[in-house]
C-alpha cells in the first residue's frame, strides 16, 4: 500500500514468534502472508531486541557508556539469587 519495507517494523514477545513471522512472510504457500523478499519488512523482532537495539544506538541518552551490554540470564540469576 505504497508504504517502504523499511518504515515497517513487527515487533513479537518470542524469539520463536519473530521466527514463525519470518518462515510465514517467506512462505509462498501462504498467499494471505506471503510476501516477497523485497517487500518483507527488515525488521522483525522480540520486543526486547528492539529494545536494546534502540538503546545501543545512543546509549548516553541513557547514561550507559558505548560499550554497555545486556546480562544475561545466568548472570542476572547469579546476581539475583
Amino acid at each position: 500500500k505504497g508504504v517502504s519495507p523499511d518504515e515497517i517494523t513487527f515487533i513479537t514477545f518470542t524469539r520463536e514468534a519473530a521466527r514463525n513471522m519470518r518462515g510465514r512472510l517467506s512462505d509462498s504457500e501462504k498467499e494471505d502472508v506471503h510476501l516477497k523478499k523485497e517487500a518483507q519488512p527488515s525488521l522483525i523482532c522480540t520486543m526486547h531486541s528492539l529494545g536494546q537495539r534502540i538503546i545501543a544506538e545512543c546509549p548516553e541518552q541513557f547514561g550507559l557508556r558505548d560499550e554497555f551490554r545486556p546480562v544475561d540470564s545466568k548472570v542476572m540469576r547469579q546476581i539475583l539469587f
